[in-house]
């Protein structure tokens, strides 16, 4: 997914939810303990920043971007619209998504109607290397009452 840009020398992955910031600093620390030491294709830039993501929707201020990722809250309708939003600008632009949200969104109605044109690759933890699980300021659940899997557009065809 990472190829060169033609506008810049960079690849923007674009993360709309901020919650406190730290999933830029995550990928960050990810790209540099790069463990097979091998070059990335290309030089990578994350956009991660405090704003209204369905307000940059409403008035078209959505940065341009290369690949969406991106773990939206699990509450009230947050996965529908952004799945629908993931789905939508990879059949418009062709920009891939990779969304870490509840296993059992594939089974909502919502996730069919959205889907029904594209093609979704599930990637779940292994059972070596689970998924953390750390909500947000120490609130909800000690433990995740569900399993997360990212969900994962990369040809709209």
């Amino acid at each position: 997914c990472l190829q060169k840009n033609k506008k810049s020398n960079n690849n923007v992955i674009y993360d709309p939810y901020f919650c406190t910031g730290t999933a830029a600093i995550l990928m960050e620390q990810t790209f540099k303990s790069n463990k097979h030491k091998s070059p990335l294709p290309t030089s990578v830039r994350i956009h991660h920043k405090k704003a209204d993501f369905y307000e940059d929707i409403r008035q078209n201020k959505v940065p341009q971007y290369d690949i969406l990722v991106t773990n939206p809250p699990y509450s009230s309708n947050h996965k529908e619209r952004c799945l629908e939003f993931a789905v939508n600008q990879l059949k418009r632009n062709g920009r891939p998504f990779f969304l870490l949200m509840p296993n059992y969104v594939s089974t909502k109605d919502y996730f069919r109607r959205i889907t029904q044109t594209i093609q979704v690759v599930f990637i779940a933890p292994s059972t070596s290397h689970p998924y953390e699980y750390n909500h947000p300021e120490g609130t909800g659940h000690e433990k995740s009452p569900f399993e997360s899997v990212w969900f994962c557009g990369v040809s709209g065809n």
